[in-house]
């Protein structure tokens, strides 16, 4: 979906129903695609039901096409769209100051896979050793 395709989606928020209709799927395979790939998460009402904003549903649509017409099974889908991510929003340098999202940026937009956690998790493991090297070196 390009971004003129914005005008395709009118409202703000949707309701399962309508983005069933919207991506062609019925609503169980929305929530197993939920599911699956933990990167679409709808808001609940306060009713209950999920809600899901413009970007919700073109993550689904993106998820549609790579089931559908390009037949890749749901973790390659996963995969496809984690690929796309790493590559559209990079990861800083060591070091570097990563930069705040914007006011209302989209959580899912921000979200960090477990893989680039466990990275920065390490480098900071190694970064306390030294700090705690460097301390114990400076004790008279």
């Amino acid at each position: 979906m390009s971004q003129n395709d914005d005008d395709k989606l009118p409202k703000l928020y949707y309701r399962i129903g309508e983005v069933a209709r919207i991506v062609g799927v019925d609503p169980s395979v929305l929530r197993h695609w939920e599911h699956e790939c933990r990167t679409v998460r709808p808001r609940r009402a306060k009713s209950g039901q999920r809600v899901y904003t413009k970007q919700d549903v073109k993550q689904l649509l993106e998820i549609r096409r790579l089931r559908y017409e390009e037949q890749l099974t749901m973790k390659g889908a996963i995969r496809r769209l984690q690929q796309v991510r790493a590559e559209s929003h990079p990861e800083p340098a060591a070091g570097a100051p990563a930069n705040s999202p914007e006011p209302g940026a989209d959580v899912a937009a921000a979200a960090v896979s477990r893989e680039q956690l466990r990275q920065i998790l390490l480098d900071l493991r190694r970064r306390v050793v030294e700090v705690i090297a460097m301390l114990e070196d400076d004790t008279p």
